[in-house]
This record gives C-alpha cells, structure tokens and sequence, in this order.
C-alpha cells in the first residue's frame, strides 16, 4: 500500500461548487445593476451565465459581453465596468462543495499536506480560498 504525504486539487469544480457560486453571483449582479427593477431576475441571469459555461470555459470577457449584449438593460453598463464589477465580486462568493471542509480538516488532521492547482489568475484565485 503507497503512503501519501500530499494531496492536491483542483480549485473550480472540485473544491468550490461552480454552479452555487454562479447563483451567488447573479444574485448580487441582478442588485448591483437593479436588474430586478426591470423584471430580470437573478435566475436569469445565473442561467446565461451558466448557459456560456457548458462546455469549453470562455474568458469573464466573453461571459461579460454577452450578459451586455441579451440582458435588456435600462442604462446598458459599459464592457469594462461588467468586467470589473466580475473580478471583484465573483471570487468573492465563491461557494465551496458540500462538505468540503471536513475534507480538508480530516485530511490536515492525517497530517497530509495539501496542495491546490488552477489555471486560473492566482491572486483572484486565492480570494476563492
């Protein structure tokens, strides 16, 4: 039987639930942008930004245009604003998976280090942690 003495994972998807941070996320874009006041509801909006995720990952850019683009806006925000508006407040509810702290306890308690891996930019990245 092997030893470990580490453990590493991945930080989207596997450590953080990507589909309840989304959530978390469209709710308080719908309130920043006061989406509600013109009938588009967080869901809607946590739906398109699902909808861009299946499959291959587009850039926040990308996401971003295309919330500009179908979201029938009273004051359509300016590109970089709905890209700051994401880098600042998406990892900021990061969401992690059920029961993933008591992973992480469990495996600290067993005295294995842990490592997490990401492609993602690594100072957004620890705001997720």
């Amino acid at each position: 039987m092997m030893h470990a003495d580490a453990i590493l994972f991945d930080l989207d998807g596997t450590l953080t639930d990507r589909q309840k941070t989304f959530d978390r996320f469209a709710r308080r874009f719908a309130s920043e942008f006061a989406l509600e006041t013109s009938g588009i509801h967080a869901f809607s909006v946590a739906q398109l930004i699902k909808g861009c995720h299946l499959g291959r990952l587009p850039s926040r850019e990308q996401v971003c245009a295309i919330l500009q683009q179908r979201i029938p806006w009273m004051r359509t925000p300016a590109l970089a604003e709905l890209v700051r508006f994401w880098d600042k407040e998406l990892p900021a509810v990061a969401v992690g998976m059920d029961g993933v702290h008591d992973v992480l306890r469990s495996l600290k308690a067993r005295s294995l280090n842990i490592g997490i891996v990401t492609n993602g930019r690594g100072r957004k990245q620890r705001r997720k942690i």
